[in-house]
């Protein structure tokens, strides 16, 4: 079977092969989005993969289904992004992830919350006067609005501390 994975991520890159041999497939590899622009690498394929970033128009699936294209397959569980009238109209079959993993949310909560921290550092470490207690108000106030305030000032405590500064 051949196959063009559009969207493909550098840490991707492993798995396709690996399930590439697998399932005794072809595929391309394909690191621009799927659109109108793209579609035309679809070309001489007969299944498309996806991400949840592309938007799958009805133009995109108009070119795909003049290529033979008769299923695709999107990476994520959502699939809003898909013009699903038009792909039923065209006869093509549109496969999702069923559910994400149950600890997806929690990992990419704690992973965001790390990035947050690790960029209030760097802006710490940038700016002195990052000490003055509005400043440092402020920045408790970004983290407020994703995190309970007791986390919040844990994590800006840990910041301090990683930098061997007093807690407030």
């Amino acid at each position: 079977m051949k196959v063009i994975a559009y969207a493909v991520r550098a840490d991707e890159l492993e798995a396709f092969k690996k399930f590439e041999k697998h399932f005794n497939m072809d595929i391309t590899i394909c690191h621009d989005y799927l659109s109108e622009k793209t579609a035309h690498l679809a070309k001489g394929h007969e299944t498309v993969i996806f991400i949840g970033s592309c938007e799958v128009t009805a133009s995109t699936l108009k070119i795909l289904s003049g290529f033979g294209i008769t299923y695709m397959s999107t990476r994520t569980a959502g699939y809003d992004n898909i013009d699903k009238q038009t792909a039923q109209e065209l006869g093509i079959r549109i496969a999702n992830v069923p559910a994400y993993s149950p600890n997806s949310a929690g990992e990419f909560a704690i992973l965001s919350t790390i990035s947050l921290l690790l960029c209030l550092l760097e802006c710490k470490n940038k700016t002195s006067h990052l000490a003055d207690c509005s400043q440092k108000k402020s920045a408790i106030n970004v983290l407020v609005l994703l995190v309970e305030e007791e986390l919040a000032c844990a994590l800006w405590n840990a910041s301090l501390a990683l930098n061997q500064k007093k807690s407030w």
